[in-house]
């Protein structure tokens, strides 16, 4: 499964969830998972809520 839909599907479970949480999760390191939500930020595929500590994600697509 791609990454990008592995990550959808935790921030969907809990839209707290951090990216170290996610990269313990998935296996890869906390600095894939920035880059892959960086790249789903840009293609507005998620978006965050509120402050960087204590905002929530949102998945659109």
């Amino acid at each position: 499964m791609k990454t990008k839909v592995r990550i959808k599907e935790l921030m969907e479970k809990d839209k707290y969830i951090t990216y170290i949480e996610i990269a313990q999760n998935i296996g890869i390191t906390a600095s894939g998972v920035e880059k892959s939500v960086r790249k789903m930020r840009e293609s507005v595929e998620i978006v965050r809520h509120g402050a960087e500590n204590g905002g929530y994600w949102e998945v659109l697509k």
